[in-house]
């Protein structure tokens, strides 16, 4: 893959402060030139912090285009199991968790229930912050910004974005426990990754058998 030293960077530096809340509330993500140069227009140390992180001429979606088949079957799966890890911290009932190689994302499957709004929120962030991180362990600083590296990802952002309104909560509610949940069980979260990119699906106890089996 060729390299084009574009750093791997998180959303919240692509705005400032000041617009982190309507970004997390708007259909902001993900990211492309076009929406980078109306937020320009608006803001100058968002468009400070956007041209710092992203090239002009290169979209994250085409950046996205650039990774291989099998990075993006674990991009898949690593943001699917970040996904389980944290929704399994939280009480929630998995079903089963699936992806669609080569390039079609994934599903982690909850049964119906109530679940409390910041655990539920945790769950939703932790795909994309999986993601992220795995593609920085690996290196892979072609993508411009790791959290928009699966079309899942938008998919979270929508429903971040609904449920923070519905509930009247901070935009980046349920974030931090996610990045705390995924720093202290990382092992387990590659080991259901491993197991699906390889299988591509795995029941609800599978994944408990896997987690148990997870050591580090």
């Amino acid at each position: 893959m060729a390299g084009h030293g574009v750093p791997i960077v998180r959303f919240a530096q692509l705005v400032c402060d000041e617009h982190i809340d309507e970004a997390v509330r708007t259909n902001m993500w993900p990211f492309s030139t076009l929406e980078a140069r109306a937020i320009e227009d608006e803001c100058r140390p968002c468009a400070a912090r956007i041209w710092q992180n992203i090239p002009r001429e290169r979209s994250i979606t085409r950046l996205h285009a650039d990774l291989s088949d099998s990075a993006v079957g674990m991009i898949a799966a690593v943001h699917e199991a970040g996904h389980a890890l944290v929704g399994l911290a939280g009480a929630m009932d998995l079903e089963w968790i699936r992806i669609d190689p080569p390039r079609s994302g994934g599903t982690c499957r909850w049964a119906p229930g109530r679940w409390e709004a910041t655990g539920y929120l945790a769950m939703l962030w932790a795909g994309g912050l999986a993601a992220q991180r795995w593609l920085a362990e690996q290196g892979l600083t072609d993508v411009a910004d790791a959290l928009d590296a699966t079309a899942g990802a938008v998919h979270d952002h929508t429903e971040i974005r609904e449920s923070v309104t519905e509930h009247s909560l901070p935009a980046l509610t349920g974030r931090d426990q996610a990045v705390e949940l995924l720093d202290t069980n990382w092992a387990k979260v590659s080991t259901v990754a491993a197991y699906l990119a390889r299988h591509h699906f795995v029941t609800a106890d599978m994944t408990h058998a896997l987690i148990s089996s997870a050591t580090g």
